[in-house]
């Protein structure tokens, strides 16, 4: 049996999209003072489907396999990657992903890690350098440094409703920076999540509609 758990939607404005600025999905602080959010438990065939509200195109993506404390999960529009349990560090593997012929595939090696942000409270923080290569030779690196911020109020289908706020800058060589901002509430997970370059601009802004988690009765 599968159990499903269904979140509405509702337009977001956006702001200027250059440079690294966010687009605009929060009302204001949370309301309420916010329990710490314990990691997800992953699971081989849960699925997750979402609004892309940059398109309006509806989007999933599915976990294939959990082992060894790695996530290995594959959009719907062909991407696959192997990211941590924590699911906001650094991927290690990826395929069929992104537009840059370079870098549609390749590997990330992880040479330091400090920190930890789970359980989600304010102030945590975590920090990863990694070494990146791709399918064509191409060599970058990367630090990636992540916070939980203080919780905000956001807006859903089925309402507004208070979120944890986790933001991750990764900057690349070059001094190219991208920020990924997961606005987290204990009983949807992921309920928003955007992505900011500094070159491209705003790159994703997906609204998680509903998850499905294989479990029994």
């Amino acid at each position: 049996m599968r159990q499903t758990f269904m979140i509405a939607i509702i337009p977001l404005g956006l702001a200027g999209c250059a440079g690294t600025s966010l687009p605009i999905v929060e009302k204001g602080p949370a309301l309420g003072e916010m329990a710490p959010i314990a990691q997800p438990s992953w699971q081989a065939g849960m699925t997750a489907y979402q609004i892309d509200k940059m398109t309006g195109e509806r989007i999933s993506w599915s976990v294939l396999e959990v082992a060894g404390g790695m996530v290995t999960s594959k959009h719907s529009d062909g991407c696959s990657w192997t990211v941590s349990a924590t699911w906001v560090a650094p991927p290690l593997r990826w395929e069929n992903c992104g537009e840059n012929p370079d870098w549609t595939a390749g590997t990330r090696t992880i040479t330091a890690a400090e920190g930890t942000l789970w359980p989600l409270r304010v102030g945590n923080r975590a920090v990863y350098r990694a070494d990146l290569e791709s399918h064509t030779g191409k060599r970058s690196s990367e630090v990636r440094t992540c916070t939980v911020e203080e919780p905000v109020r956001i807006s859903v289908g089925a309402g507004e409703t208070d979120a944890m706020k986790v933001v991750c800058v990764s900057v690349y060589d070059k001094d190219t920076r991208s920020i990924g901002t997961w606005y987290w509430t204990e009983d949807r997970g992921e309920a928003l999540f955007t992505r900011v370059h500094s070159k491209r601009g705003l790159e994703a802004l997906h609204e998680t509609i509903a998850i499905e988690v294989p479990g029994t009765s």
